[in-house]
């Protein structure tokens, strides 16, 4: 969709849709366009994919109330359940998942609504189980831009099986996370990670955010960053964030697992 619009468009039933590059149940690739109203329910399998929109780019590329049931299945980067990557400075607005999102083959940048977002994710939430090896987020797997108003919650779990594993975001890459929270069980297994409730690794913002799920990581190994709010805070900001004591399942009851440098750090159980 080359700078033109789709609206009100639904992929309904059990079909798929697979392809190798930028596939999306909807739309592949959204170039300063538009999607607005826009469903899917099938499976949809590829590199650079997302349950509506595989990639979205532009300046003026929007991707609005749309929404994902099915099932994503991605490899080696950049897997969402609405969007795959969203890379423009353009917004994914008022959307939501409750299909799995699961990343294989090596793969980086998991998100149950955008797998990696450089410009903004507002007013979207998802419900379904989110599975990857690298940057593994409730809502977004890695975030370069902004993520607003979002939240990650019911009845599925984040899961990350190398490094970067978040509730909400699995890493923020000096973007900002504001009002956002998660109340599902977060999970990373290897013996160097970042696992956070809110955030597992941050040299952004988190501001006014929480979690209430639990939040674990493996016991052995000397660099599992885990925490109720943040795995690991790189010299950045954390503020006004709250998490509930049972949260931080295997680690001494900590809002930041790891804060190093000059950021202001504050997370309260």
């Amino acid at each position: 969709n080359n700078g033109g619009t789709v609206t009100g468009c639904i992929f309904s039933g059990s079909g798929s849709v697979s392809g190798n590059r930028y596939v999306g149940g909807v739309v592949g690739y959204n170039s300063s366009g538009t999607v607005t109203g826009c469903a899917f329910s099938g499976t949809v399998t590829g590199i650079y994919v997302g349950g509506v929109v595989g990639g979205n780019s532009g300046s003026n590329g929007s991707v609005e109330k749309c929404h994902n049931t099915g099932s994503v299945n991605g490899s080696v980067n950049s897997v969402g359940g609405v969007v795959g990557e969203n890379s423009g400075s353009g917004p994914v607005k008022n959307c939501y998942n409750t299909g799995k999102v699961t990343g294989s083959a090596a793969s980086s940048n998991v998100g149950g609504v955008v797998g990696l977002n450089r410009g903004s994710v507002e007013n979207c939430y998802n419900t379904g189980s989110v599975s990857g090896d690298w940057y593994v987020g409730g809502v977004v797997g890695r975030n370069d831009g902004s993520v607003k108003n979002c939240y990650n919650t019911g009845t599925g779990t984040v899961t990350g099986t190398v490094d970067f594993v978040g509730g909400v975001v699995g890493q923020n890459f000096g973007g900002t996370v504001e009002n956002c929270y998660n109340t599902v069980k977060v999970t990373g297994s290897s013996d160097y990670s970042y696992i956070g409730g809110v955030v597992g690794d941050n040299s952004g913002t988190v501001e006014n955010c929480y979690n209430t799920g639990s939040v674990s990581g493996p016991n052995s190994g000397t660099s599992n960053y885990v925490g109720g709010v943040v795995g690991y805070n790189d010299g950045a900001s954390v503020t006004n964030c709250y998490f509930l004591k049972t949260a931080d399942v295997n680690k001494d009851l900590r809002g930041i697992g790891e804060n190093v440098g000059s950021g202001d750090a504050t997370a309260t159980a």
